[in-house]
């Protein structure tokens, strides 16, 4: 399916409880398209299935995958979009007096979380319950919304092996080489890992240290845009992860012996 659509309900009550499930829904963005930039007054999480999303967080850009689950805690600005050809994920809000109580109490951190595969049988039962106003629809929901954020919790890179958590990385690096963020540190932080332990780790499964890995696909992908587009060398740039177009040319012409432009006319 190749259309952008976006499922949702509210609750048809509110529980005589401190916190309870607010809203429910099941969205898939297309190419380009953005959610309307909002500050949401309750925690939200959002469980990526297909794609990749944006999301920006105390200043910086990061980008939600499938298995993996964004944290935005209550007060937070919502800013969404889809940056690749498709992104389609499933959503939770709470809401009431404790509502991040509960999300503190899992240890569930703001921003990415890595988490596994999607829960739909959950998100269905959710759906299912959420606008039933009797009691035993409300305890259902109550449940399905405590089973969720469970599962959302939950570390799933610490039942994997090394050499599979290492691959794990090189896929993040693959396909985020393109965010100026992604360094070692952002990394550690995603993989919920000491910084030391993960560039040594990295570097003994594949004798290569996560700095020359992305600099290496970053250069790669650069130098496919010189020689086989049309693009602006400074667009180039921010496509491949640099920041700076001065430091892209001094890059190139390091491995290379020549500028961009000279590469082109070549």
């Amino acid at each position: 399916m190749s259309k952008k659509y976006r499922d949702f309900q509210f609750a048809a009550y509110k529980m005589n409880t401190s916190y309870y499930v607010r809203s429910v829904g099941d969205f898939r963005l297309i190419k380009n398209a953005k959610e309307l930039v909002k500050k949401a007054e309750f925690p939200e999480i959002f469980w990526c299935i297909e794609g990749c999303g944006s999301f920006f967080f105390e200043g910086k850009y990061y980008f939600l995958q499938p298995n993996q689950v964004w944290y935005y805690p209550a007060g937070s600005t919502h800013e969404i979009a889809c940056c690749g050809e498709v992104f389609h994920y499933r959503w939770m809000a709470w809401d009431g007096a404790d509502a991040d109580v509960v999300f503190r109490g899992l240890n569930l951190k703001p921003g990415l979380n890595y988490s596994g595969t999607c829960p739909h049988h959950l998100f269905n039962k959710l759906t299912l319950n959420i606008t039933r106003p009797t009691l035993e629809a409300q305890m259902n929901t109550l449940a399905a919304g405590f089973e969720i954020l469970l599962n959302a919790a939950q570390n799933k890179f610490d039942s994997i092996g090394k050499h599979e958590q290492m691959e794990q990385v090189k896929n993040i690096i693959d396909e985020n080489f393109s965010n100026p963020d992604l360094n070692v540190q952002s990394i550690a932080e995603l993989m919920q890992m000491n910084r030391s332990i993960l560039s040594r780790n990295f570097s003994s499964t594949f004798k290569v240290t996560i700095v020359e890995y992305i600099s290496s696909r970053r250069l790669q992908e650069a130098m496919y845009f010189i020689k086989e587009t049309d693009i602006p060398v400074h667009e180039i740039a921010q496509r491949c992860g640099y920041s700076c177009h001065n430091y892209f040319t001094k890059v190139v012409r390091r491995n290379t012996g020549h500028t961009p432009l000279e590469l082109r006319n070549m």
